[in-house]
């Protein structure tokens, strides 16, 4: 294969992870159920980790980040601790360093900065899970 063929392919595999993202994003934007939330996890998963960049890491933590408050609310406290984790993990790999790199993605659905130490503030510090 020569240098324009490996070139094609590379932008075409990154024009379909970008179709993916965006695709979550207006998924999002009219539903974002616990269900909903589930089903973009699901699909943005599917994108082999060597090949997520900043946007689909960030994307992903945010995510699970809203699918620990739904469980929070529920009340289902390990399942929360799980997500929460996840995403704090996840937005460890985005190497957030300014108040641009925090602002979220899925701005309608999350606080107007986030970050590892918002879902362990708002999440996990602290022993009673059921607070604010």
């Amino acid at each position: 294969m020569n240098d324009a063929n490996t070139g094609r392919e590379k932008e075409k595999a990154k024009n379909n992870i970008m179709d993916k993202v965006n695709m979550v994003i207006n998924m999002l934007k009219i539903d974002s159920s616990l269900s909903t939330l589930e089903e973009a996890l699901t699909l943005l998963s599917e994108i082999k980790e060597e090949k997520r960049g900043k946007i689909v890491n960030k994307l992903l933590a945010e995510i699970n980040y809203l699918i620990a408050v739904e469980y929070k609310k529920m009340k289902n406290f390990e399942k929360m601790k799980q997500y929460a984790e996840k995403s704090i993990n996840l937005y460890k790999k985005c190497n957030i360093v300014s108040l641009e790199d925090s602002v979220p993605i899925l701005s309608e659905l999350l606080p107007d900065y986030m970050h590892e130490g918002v879902v362990r503030s708002r999440l996990l510090e602290g022993e009673k899970y059921g607070s604010a």
